[in-house]
């Protein structure tokens, strides 16, 4: 059977009824199928296993979407451990419906993604200003840290001319030794008053 490219968009319609989000993870994820299968001689991309959950998840589980692989030209299979895959049974088709996804891929956000989308930029924004109070809390705490080593060498250095000024005292206050003189003429005035 010959599938054309209006075949492929009766097909997604009923996808279509879904969330724009399960629509774009479907359609990238059969334009990533697909391109693999188009541009790479192995093996391993002409065959999907079920049991893929992401695939599943994304793909697998929507019928429409299993309507359109089969049209492009996978079919149902068993691999050589007998577990159900689907394999590229003929590539002719693959570059049309590699465009047509192409072509559907643009799909805006509906109004609950639109919310989802607020609220994560929302969460962005409050981490963000969270990111800043925290950074702000840093920075203040690095400013008091660098104040206390600052008061701390004043405070050594108040200690240190303190000091030096006490020894400076202490020299003024000492006298120069005496002379012999000075000696005998102060035991003289001193007998002399005893006298």
């Amino acid at each position: 059977m010959e599938c054309e490219s209006n075949d492929f968009k009766q097909i997604i319609k009923p996808l279509k009824q879904h969330r724009s989000k399960v629509v774009r993870d479907a359609i990238e994820t059969m334009v990533k199928i697909t391109r693999n299968a188009i541009t790479s001689n192995d093996d391993k991309f002409k065959l999907i296993k079920l049991k893929n959950r992401a695939f599943c998840d994304k793909v697998w589980k929507y019928n429409s979407c299993q309507q359109l692989l089969l049209a492009a030209g996978w079919v149902r299979d068993r691999d050589e451990h007998n577990e159900e895959v689907i394999r590229l049974a003929r590539s002719d088709l693959l570059p049309e419906f590699l465009q047509f996804l192409i072509d559907e891929r643009v799909t805006k956000p509906d109004d609950e993604e639109c919310d989802e989308l607020k609220q994560d930029t929302l969460s962005e924004e409050i981490s963000e200003a969270e990111r800043k109070r925290l950074a702000a809390i840093a920075e203040n705490r690095a400013k008091y840290e660098k104040m206390k080593e600052e008061k701390k060498e004043q405070m050594k250095l108040a200690e240190q001319i303190k000091k030096e000024l006490r020894s400076d005292r202490e020299y003024r206050n000492i006298r120069a030794p005496k002379t012999d003189e000075q000696l005998l003429s102060e035991r003289e005035r001193t007998r002399d008053m005893h006298m």
